[in-house]
């Protein structure tokens, strides 16, 4: 519980960044102070929301440093000409000690490592307090590390004044520093578990709080009915938090790919790898996260039949089927957060695909870059894999892609054993039938949203590697995607 401490100031330090004009001031218990004055051009909100925020998170067991109301006088402040110079009033204010020896948290960069020991849990209460109370300020600057003498990083959170904004900010919207969190955070039951914490906290808890809010600082009963309904409220939105927080999660590299798909045809095991893109996304997402009047109005069910998706909307039947074998599949492609190659409305993209993830309870052990067949058909290691084998092409371009193929087929000693055209989800279960008396070892599938029961069928049913390429096969069966030059004697 934040107390009046009857420590007084006695040395001005410096002016500290901020837009509410934080001053560092020696006190007379020899400790150093960060304080945050009535007259800042920030207003009595400030003090009044970090005040509630610290008590807050002290009652979350959220690690804040210690807090104080300090009475600093009018005299103070105008003997200090630092103080002086702007318009703060004398009285009661808020502050908050300073800690030294401490850095900032690095850049965000998902690829690069950073050893955080226990400190998850603290992260993701980090993520969701921030959520709840409509921070929109958190930046490398007010989350803090102080590492011990093992070198271990303990996690410090400052700076609470821009909070309770009327729209809660969208997780797809995080600030840098809520990305680098979450790129540290391996199990979403963490966050669960502080989404927990938070719902467990009483009204009465925050009533009281908020009601403790010093009166000098004339807060009016309007105003504090207003945080109160906000942070209650908040408490009832944070299960939606789960399921629209962004997932950082590792691609695959393109060896790494490779590398599987040889595994699994070396050793005859099965295979399925899918992609997940805005039509998969959109037939997934039919009255889980889109209401039928949103994802009617999409180009994946406004342009049935011709669209790639191959599905005509709506039909909850296909979204069960595609959903019960992505459950299945080994690989799944899935496109980065800042993806401009597919020219779609960005919420149709990665933000859907994790909704449709968290929803569903997904979480796909292996993913990789969803566009990742656009381009590698025109790497020789692809196809090298295949070398010596018998394939089978499964998608209504599967006649102009085999005629395409042919020289590099000779190359490799590569067999087309038998092409199935398909032209919608309709005819999937069909092709499934016609395929069960073929010899073959790998099946490469462009076929819209079919893919995804096809790779996992024709693996799970047949023990095969299942490869949906996508519009990569497509793009070779035009004859936009150059093929390499092969020369299977000087391989071998």
């Amino acid at each position: 519980m934040i107390f009046y401490s009857p420590i007084t100031p006695s040395t001005s330090i410096q002016s500290l960044k901020g837009k509410s004009q934080p001053q560092l001031i020696r006190f007379s218990d020899g400790n150093h102070y960060v304080v945050k004055f009535k007259g800042n051009p920030q207003g009595m909100k400030t003090l009044v929301n970090e005040f509630i925020a610290s008590q807050l998170a002290e009652h979350l067991s959220l690690p804040i440093p210690t807090s104080l109301l300090v009475y600093i006088p009018d005299s103070f402040v105008q003997q200090s000409p630092v103080l002086s110079a702007r318009s703060f009033v004398g009285g009661l204010q808020f502050a908050t000690q300073y800690v030294e020896h401490t850095e900032q948290i690095p850049k965000f960069d998902p690829h690069k490592e950073f050893n955080i020991g226990t400190n998850q849990e603290t992260l993701a209460d980090l993520i969701v307090f921030d959520y709840w109370l409509g921070n929109t300020d958190r930046s490398r600057r007010n989350l803090l590390l102080q590492r011990n003498e093992r070198g271990e990083c303990h996690f410090l959170l400052i700076d609470h004044g821009n909070c309770f904004r009327e729209k809660r900010i969208s997780p797809f919207r995080f600030r840098t520093a809520h990305k680098w969190c979450l790129s540290l955070i391996d199990d979403t039951e963490r966050l669960a578990h502080s989404v927990q914490k938070v719902q467990n906290l009483s009204n009465d808890t925050i009533l009281e709080i908020i009601h403790s809010v010093p009166k000098e600082w004339n807060v009016s009963q309007q105003q504090k009915e207003s945080i109160f309904h906000y942070l209650v409220e908040g408490k009832q939105t944070l299960s939606k938090l789960l399921i629209q927080i962004p997932r950082h999660r590792d691609l695959l590299t393109r060896d790494e790919v490779l590398e599987r798909i040889h595994h699994a045809i070396v050793n005859r095991h099965p295979l399925s790898l899918v992609r997940i893109g805005n039509g998969e996304n959109i037939i997934l997402a039919q009255y889980s996260i889109l209401s039928e009047e949103t994802f009617m109005k999409t180009g994946t069910a406004r342009k049935w039949p011709k669209h790639g998706a191959g599905v005509n909307l709506p039909d909850i039947q296909i979204r069960d089927d595609v959903l019960a074998c992505l459950k299945k599949v080994d690989l799944v492609g899935i496109l980065p957060y800042d993806d401009k190659r597919i020219k779609t409305n960005p919420r149709y993209k990665r933000k859907l695909t994790e909704q449709i993830f968290s929803y569903y309870q997904l979480d796909p052990k292996y993913v990789f870059d969803a566009l990742l067949f656009r381009d590698l058909p025109s790497d020789p290691n692809f196809w090298k894999l295949m070398t010596e084998k018998k394939i089978i092409v499964i998608s209504k371009w599967g006649r102009k892609f085999k005629k395409h193929t042919v020289e590099l087929a000779q190359q490799l000693g590569i067999e087309i054993v038998a092409v199935y055209p398909i032209h919608n989800f309709y005819e999937v279960e069909e092709v499934l039938k016609q395929i069960e008396n073929t010899d073959f070892d790998i099946a490469l599938i462009s076929a819209g949203v079919g893919a995804i029961v096809l790779s996992q069928q024709i693996a799970e049913q047949y023990g095969k590697v299942a490869i949906d390429m996508g519009h990569g096969l497509t793009e070779i069966a035009k004859g936009k995607l150059e093929l390499p030059k092969m020369d299977r004697e000087k391989e071998v």
